[in-house]
């Protein structure tokens, strides 16, 4: 190659170089025009997580793809890590965010979907994980990432400590981005106390980003959650730690997690806290059993929201998943219509192939006493439990579940739907326990859920 062809290469790469620059300055320039202070990286470089608590509908996806793609874009031949609960809303929310934000800025690149990878022009590279799979990040060599929705991830410990810290060592400063709307989840109260500068922590609320939401939904909100413990926590970004009065604390809660095999059961159920109101509450859907010695393992909890017919559904793919001989269900709110639209889901999921066996046997839980008078006893198991004779166990991750138990209190306002199907259910096993002074089950309402922002 002669001088002049050496002259030629070198101008086109210069050109090459010169307009991937305008490209990440126009991408970089017109974020920081856009965005409120609080959606921007804290000043100063003495931290290494970035730790935004707001509400739904702040931008947290927003600021976390604007950031994600600013620092792999300004960090030649480096790799950032994006991680959400599961593989699908990685795929769904963060990864989709970022290949906006790359479109929109005319950024090129080239987009692996099937194993969520993006590859820079710069040579840096953006790759999706799954937070229920924190094996996959082990061996990575990151320089950092983002982590969306913190306060969902099942195995969030796991994943932090011994997959994701070791990980991010590249480059003099690695940083993290946690994007979450707050749970008082051990690791977030471990963030947000710590005071050796390394994190910081920024909070937002659902209506600093009033210019880009509907005025209708706004109102909504406002109207079904302002004052309450739910609106503080989901609109306001507030994070709030185990209520005051609350009949469940975290020392409880933490005492019948447990990680060991699950046993045989000798008697299964699906408890059902049907929805109390025509509004969108969501209807409580707990699967427990008990075990030849007496404990009860709460397997399960698919609470959800939806039309009537999908609740149903939830309810039988419960029970046939977990071999359930019992369906037990609150009678206070239309348990006649509760009990005709579990048959008629079982009738059409059955000729579909997707549940199997006969319908489990339907039982009412009678609403006699109060939510509290109720609930007293089944605490009463959990601080057995605590003490040393154990009577309750969590086996697997109950994230909704736990929260809830911890931040209901008899004088709250809201109807607790996942806490409601627990203590029916426990209720109903513990005379198998020996706990002979706990009867069958009894009843409660049911939660309002917010929507996605």
């Amino acid at each position: 190659m002669d001088k002049a062809e050496l002259l030629e290469r070198a101008v086109l790469l210069k050109k090459i170089i010169k307009a991937h620059e305008k490209a990440e300055n126009r991408h970089r320039n017109a974020w920081l025009e856009t965005a409120r202070p609080n959606q921007l990286p804290p000043p100063g470089d003495e931290w290494s997580v970035w730790l935004m608590l707001a509400g739904r509908g702040f931008g947290k996806t927003r600021s976390g793809s604007e950031w994600i793609a600013d620092q792999a874009l300004s960090n030649p031949k480096t790799s950032w890590a994006v991680i959400a609960p599961v593989w699908r809303d990685t795929k769904d929310v963060p990864m989709a965010a970022v290949e906006k934000v790359l479109t929109e800025n005319k950024i090129k690149y080239r987009y692996n979907k099937s194993d969520l990878h993006f590859y820079l022009p710069n040579g840096s590279e953006i790759i999706g994980y799954s937070a229920d799979k924190p094996d996959r990040i082990r061996g990575a060599n990151l320089s950092g990432g983002w982590l969306d929705e913190l306060a969902a991830f099942q195995r969030a410990n796991e994943l932090w400590y011994e997959a994701l810290m070791p990980a991010v060592r590249i480059g003099r400063r690695p940083l993290i981005l946690v994007t979450t709307t707050p749970r008082p989840t051990p690791l977030i109260k471990e963030l947000v106390e710590r005071d050796d500068g390394s994190v910081v922590v920024v909070r937002g609320s659902t209506f600093d980003n009033e210019a880009n939401l509907s005025p209708a939904a706004l109102a909504e909100l406002k109207r079904r959650y302002e004052g309450t413990r739910i609106g503080r926590q989901e609109l306001y970004g507030e994070l709030l730690m185990d209520a005051e009065f609350a009949l469940w604390t975290r020392d409880l809660i933490e005492a019948v997690q447990s990680t060991k095999p699950v046993p045989q059961m000798m008697r299964t159920i699906v408890s059902v806290d049907p929805s109390g109101s025509a509004d969108g509450d969501a209807t409580g859907i707990i699967t427990a059993g008990v075990d030849r010695a007496g404990i009860i393992y709460i397997l399960a909890d698919d609470t959800c929201n939806g039309t009537p017919d999908y609740r149903y559904k939830q309810v039988c793919r419960a029970a046939s998943r977990s071999g359930a001989g019992t369906i037990l269900y609150e009678g206070a709110y239309g348990g006649d219509n509760v009990a005709h639209g579990i048959r008629l889901s079982w009738k059409d999921l059955s000729a579909r192939g997707q549940v199997e066996g006969p319908l489990p046997l339907l039982k009412v839980s009678p609403t006699k006493s109060s939510k509290a008078d109720r609930a007293h006893p089944v605490v009463a198991l959990y601080e057995q439990t605590a003490n040393g004779t154990v009577k309750v166990v969590h086996p697997v991750p109950l994230p909704e579940l736990e929260d809830e138990l911890v931040q209901w209190e008899p004088s709250a306002s809201w109807s607790p739907n996942h806490l409601d199907a627990l203590v029916h259910a426990v209720r109903f096993l513990a005379p198998y326990t020996g706990s002979s002074r706990l009867q069958s089950p009894l009843s409660l309402p049911s939660l309002p859920s917010l929507p996605i922002g």
